[in-house]
């Protein structure tokens, strides 16, 4: 949400992105990053068959894979969350997950031109 109330339009397609929790709900890739990547399609994202923006939107989001493994060793859910003791600790640590995820994303957005 944060991410689109910053450069999206209309409302916030909230219910887009619920699945991706708990790394899409088998313990895969981070939901957080997944999240991200998704929204880099608001900056980056192509509106015609632009194989020029896929391209950079897949570029950006290899150098987002990259900024994510480098600060948390993976980006595997199951990996990033399984050595937490108890649900709190779990949900603090995944809070941290996002919160990572949309501050990469972000520095990613402000290098792109304006529209």
């Amino acid at each position: 949400m944060a991410i689109h109330e910053q450069v999206g339009e209309g409302e916030t397609p909230v219910q887009l992105l619920t699945a991706l929790g708990g790394g899409m709900g088998c313990k895969r890739t981070c939901g957080a990053l997944s999240g991200a990547i998704v929204s880099l399609g608001l900056a980056y994202g192509r509106t015609s068959p632009d194989e020029g923006a896929k391209k950079v939107a897949s570029a950006k989001a290899r150098e987002l894979c990259k900024g994510f493994r480098e600060r948390f060793h993976s980006i595997d859910c199951w990996e990033l969350t399984s050595g937490y003791e108890n649900e709190q600790d779990r949900k603090r640590g995944c809070t941290e997950l996002v919160k990572t995820a949309v501050e990469l994303v972000c520095e990613l957005m402000a290098e792109r031109p304006e529209r």
